[in-house]
């Protein structure tokens, strides 16, 4: 069954509190990571660098510095993850598709060596989850069926299985690296696709249901709280917000021809003066929605930066070379 929601919800801003501030000593971040207690772990993906720095934004330890195949190096970090279970880092390279385990300490630990291109990578238990296209059969000239999610060993990297099997359209191939997140009290996957709309599937990739807002354009990322699913997206809304620091970003982001067109098809951001990349206006809002009682709590927040995290009860945003903190009550 497929629930649709097209309802428009007041925003209780009294929901989303800035608990915390702290300014980054590298800039810009493009992935944070936290422990859940005191430690922060950022990511910078062209100059490859990964720290570990406090809540005010020392800088504790080094674990990547620099581009390189050495220990210490990399060709282009995509995502991190911290192990609660294990109290390890898994830090994925895109180009050399590697999986890169750390201890809490920086210690290098070991090397995964993936055997193709993959973008986002979760852990449950002993098992990484990884973003991926593994095409199984084709249809026609067109479409083709692929699984999105490979299992390895978080131990060795010893390949389980491929789950989540779907008829894939060549046009839309680029969203293997787009993000998903697992519950791992409910054991469910939620998983971006194509573009602008969330999949719920168990682990075996059995399709549960999917999320669907008539407004989502193209979903960025998505993050379960504890109760809750966040989603950023780029949105149809009579408002228009000036995001200031959200304008590189959005420059930074690899859309399919599909939805460039969708984007410019509704006018979602103005063109000021001459220089078609000089963008004035464009809506990009966050949605927080209530998975147990399906529906949304907050509908259409304009955000002061990038998120970039949602972990426990706090959504981390970046605004310029600051880590905006919130707590949802």
């Amino acid at each position: 069954m497929v629930f649709c929601f097209i309802f428009y919800l007041l925003i209780d801003l009294t929901n989303l509190k800035i608990s915390k501030k702290i300014k980054l000593p590298l800039f810009p971040v493009d992935k944070v990571e936290w422990d859940g207690r005191e430690n922060f772990y950022i990511l910078n993906s062209k100059k490859n660098i990964l720290l570990k720095i406090d809540t005010v934004g020392n800088i504790l330890d080094t674990f990547i510095k620099g581009e390189g195949y050495e220990i210490g190096k990399s060709k282009f970090l995509s995502d991190i993850v911290y192990d609660d279970k294990g109290k390890i880092i898994l830090v994925s390279d895109f180009i050399l598709k590697r999986i890169y385990k750390f201890d809490e300490d920086g210690k290098f630990i070991n090397t995964f060596i993936i055997d193709e291109l993959f973008g986002n990578i979760r852990v449950l238990d002993d098992t990484i989850f990884i973003r991926c296209i593994k095409e199984d059969k084709i249809i026609d000239s067109f479409s083709y069926s692929a699984f999105l999610i490979k299992k390895i060993d978080k131990k060795d990297g010893r390949f389980f299985n491929n789950v989540v099997k779907v008829v894939m359209n060549r046009k839309i191939d680029v969203f293997f690296s787009m993000p998903f997140c697992i519950d791992t009290k409910e054991k469910l996957i939620y998983m971006i696709f194509p573009f602008n709309n969330i999949e719920v599937r168990k682990l075996n990739g059995d399709l549960i249901k999917k999320i669907i807002k008539d407004k989502w354009i193209y979903i960025v990322d998505i993050f379960l709280l504890d109760k809750y699913l966040v989603i950023s997206s780029f949105s149809e809304n009579e408002r228009e917000y000036i995001p200031g620091e959200m304008l590189d970003y959005w420059k930074s982001v690899s859309l399919t021809e599909p939805v460039r067109e969708e984007i410019l098809k509704r006018k979602l951001f103005k063109v000021k003066g001459k220089n078609s990349h000089d963008l004035e206006k464009i809506s990009y809002v966050i949605d927080i929605f209530d998975f147990k009682n399906e529906k949304f709590i907050i509908e259409n927040y304009f955000p002061k930066g990038k998120l970039v995290l949602g972990k426990k009860d706090k959504l981390f945003f970046i605004c310029r070379d600051t880590l905006l903190i919130y707590k949802l009550k």
